[in-house]
């Protein structure tokens, strides 16, 4: 008897149950989503959490007016900042190789810039005293300078020396950037959705795929976070590649057009220049070998001195024995 009151019980239940849900859809929905019912399995909750991440998704587009300057009822939005990356490539050639470095590196550390990278390279020339010096040297050089005091910065470095290239590049990061913001506040939306469903969540299964997802979604935010912190140092600083070459004297600039006497007299002029620095490399090659080359000599000297000798003691030898027979 008791078992046939309790089913009548639950079957007037149900039918109660079924009518709410007719009238109120928006009941339905509190109920379902607010994960009430212990006896569901997993596999029934799995549509919830859909559900909820489609609530979250909902809610992304204000999300993504909120980050493009936009408004919900339509309004245009506001216009956006342009995210430019400049690049600055130098060539540049000196006299006064130590007095260019040091003002160069002067000039970075005085606009608010840092080295990232710094090399210098050239030939090693060993001196009488024994110690030896770098010549024909060069260097290289990578540093950030804040973008807006980039031209003054290389209008500064320009006068350090003579510049053989200057080549400038610009990169347009804007929608790059905005889609990065758009995305990021997206999952924000989502991971505030996620924290409410898991304080209404009472079924473990349910509660370990909502900390799973919100894993997911933090890990998203804390990547997509990174390379907006990169894009934003990038923007801020300008990347400017220098290559420094010490040389004995500056080449005068030639005009665009020429005449046939100025090609001419550039012609001899560039002749004997390459002719003087040909002698003079020879003359100081001659002489970083001239003790190699006595040493070497003086053995020779030697060698020929005691074949000699050798030579004519053997004659010796043949001609008394010759004599001795007769």
């Amino acid at each position: 008897m008791k078992r046939r009151i309790l089913i009548l019980v639950l079957a007037l239940t149900l039918v109660f149950s079924l009518c709410a849900c007719g009238q109120s859809p928006k009941a339905d929905f509190a109920a379902t989503e607010s994960y009430a019912e212990p006896q569901m399995s997993f596999g029934a909750q799995r549509p919830m959490a859909e559900q909820s991440m489609n609530t979250v998704a909902d809610a992304a587009p204000a999300e993504k007016n909120a980050a493009t300057g936009g408004t919900e009822d339509g309004a245009a939005p506001a216009p956006l900042q342009e995210k430019i990356i400049y690049t600055v490539n130098l060539t540049m050639e000196t006299t006064k190789f130590d007095e260019t470095r040091s003002s160069f590196e002067a000039a970075v550390e005085a606009c608010g810039g840092y080295t990232m990278y710094s090399e210098v390279s050239g030939n090693s020339r060993y001196e009488e005293d024994g110690t030896a010096r770098l010549v024909n040297r060069s260097a290289s050089y990578t540093v950030c300078v804040p973008a807006e005091k980039l031209d003054a910065f290389l209008s500064e470095a320009s006068s350090f020396g003579n510049v053989t290239s200057n080549n400038k590049s610009a990169e347009n990061v804007t929608t790059r950037y905005t889609d990065f913001e758009t995305r990021k506040a997206s999952l924000l939306a989502e991971e505030g959705r996620l924290l409410e469903l898991l304080e209404k969540a009472e079924n473990v299964e349910a509660l370990i795929a909502l900390q799973n997802r919100l894993s997911e979604v933090r890990y998203e935010v804390e990547t997509i976070q990174s390379n907006l912190n990169d894009l934003d140092r990038r923007i801020a600083y300008s990347t400017v590649c220098l290559y420094l070459q010490e040389v004995r004297g500056y080449r005068a600039s030639l005009s665009v057009t020429q005449s046939f006497g100025e090609r001419l007299r550039d012609a001899f002029g560039n002749g004997w220049d390459n002719f003087i620095e040909g002698l003079e490399d020879f003359a100081i090659g001659l002489a970083e070998a001239i003790i190699p080359l006595t040493l070497f000599a003086a053995v020779v000297v030697v060698l020929v001195l005691l074949v000699r000798r050798k030579i004519k003691k053997n004659r010796a030898k043949r001609a008394a024995a010759a004599n001795e027979q007769k």
